[in-house]
């Protein structure tokens, strides 16, 4: 109840009318809850991360030769800005 402007929750009581107290027909409870936050707030926050997560795996699965580029540029980018100043 706390929750309940977060999360909305459903109930269902289904129960027969008993003939007998020695021979009590079958009654059941299902309770669900809707995670609606988790709907509005994780799913796209989490759809978002995966595709970052796609577009960054080709950097991360890249050649040892890409490796060596990138660091090369990275050095001789900071030796270019660092003697200028």
């Amino acid at each position: 109840m706390i929750f309940s402007a977060l999360y909305r929750r459903g109930a269902r009581f289904q129960g027969r009318i008993r003939v007998s107290p020695y021979y009590p027909r079958p009654s059941g409870f299902e309770s669900e809850i809707e995670p609606s936050f988790e709907k509005r707030m994780y799913d796209p926050f989490r759809g978002w991360l995966y595709r970052m997560a796609g577009r960054m795996r080709s950097v991360q699965a890249g050649s040892i030769h890409a490796y060596l580029a990138y660091i090369f540029v990275a050095l001789a980018r900071l030796l270019l800005f660092g003697v200028r100043r």
